[in-house]
């Protein structure tokens, strides 16, 4: 979905955020562990994403996932909408988010979590 011509601009979405584990972790991470490792924190973007701490960054540009947000109310093909061409094809458009891999980040294996509320 997206808040485009061809639907209306009040698409709700309100985050869209890229969580990573440790190097090489020997079980799922919980919530909990995830929320201190957003991407764009890691990649020395962003400050303060952990939406569990009071006063958290987590809601602002600088955190979400392209580092930018989707602002209800307006076609501005940002956040979960980042998708430019939706209107062609409603069903299967495509959606795209970037983000940079931290230059400290080493080879190995990692899981992620993307979060879009």
């Amino acid at each position: 979905h997206a808040a485009a011509d061809c639907t209306n601009p009040y698409i709700p979405d309100t985050s869209l955020e890229l969580y990573v584990s440790s190097l090489n972790p020997s079980a799922d991470p919980t919530p909990s562990e995830l929320n201190l490792r957003n991407i764009n924190e890691l990649a020395g973007l962003a400050s303060n994403c952990n939406p569990d701490v009071a006063n958290s960054n987590s809601q602002t540009d600088a955190c979400q996932l392209g580092l930018e947000k989707h602002v209800s109310g307006t076609i501005d093909c940002k956040g979960f909408q980042r998708s430019p061409k939706f209107c062609t094809n409603t069903d299967k458009a495509l959606g795209t988010g970037c983000f940079k891999i931290p230059n400290s980040m080493a080879l190995g294996h990692y899981v992620a979590q993307w979060r879009w509320e």
